[in-house]
C-alpha cells in the first residue's frame, strides 16, 4: 500500500491566508509609523522655529519695528511663521507666536503666547 504524504489544498491555502496577512498587517504597521516619524520630524521643525523666533525678538531692542504692537508675519519656504505683540505695560508686552507649514508641510500648528519684559 502507497502511503500520500502531503498537504492538502485546504491547509495550503490555509498557510498562504495567515502568511498574506501577515505581510498585509506588517506593512500595514511600517507604513503607519514612517507617517507617525514624518509627523513627529514636522513637530521638531515648527518647535525649533517657535524657539528660533523667540529667541531673536528676545534679541531686538525694545521699540524695533518687529515688537511694535500689531499683526507681524516672516514666510521661510513652506513655513510660515505670525505673531501678534501687545502692549500691557510701559515695561511689559504680550507676543504670541505662530507657526504653520504649507505645501508638503501642512499638517500641523503650533501657537503659545508669552510675556516679554524690557531690559533696563
Amino acid at each position: 500500500m502507497v502511503s500520500h504524504r502531503g498537504f492538502t489544498l485546504i491547509e495550503v491555502m490555509l498557510s498562504v491566508l495567515i502568511v498574506t496577512l501577515a505581510i498585509v498587517l506588517v506593512s500595514h504597521a511600517l507604513i503607519q509609523s514612517l507617517f507617525l516619524y514624518r509627523d513627529s520630524v514636522r513637530r521638531f521643525q515648527r518647535q525649533n522655529r517657535y524657539h528660533n523666533l523667540k529667541h531673536y525678538l528676545e534679541s531686538l531692542t525694545w521699540d524695533s519695528p518687529e515688537l511694535s504692537e500689531g499683526h507681524h508675519h516672516q514666510t521661510d519656504g513652506p513655513w510660515e511663521s505670525r505673531w501678534i505683540v501687545t502692549d500691557q505695560t510701559p515695561l511689559l508686552k504680550k507676543v504670541e507666536i505662530s507657526v504653520k507649514g504649507y505645501g508638503r508641510v501642512k499638517r500641523g500648528h503650533f501657537h503659545l503666547s508669552y510675556l516679554m519684559k524690557r531690559r533696563l
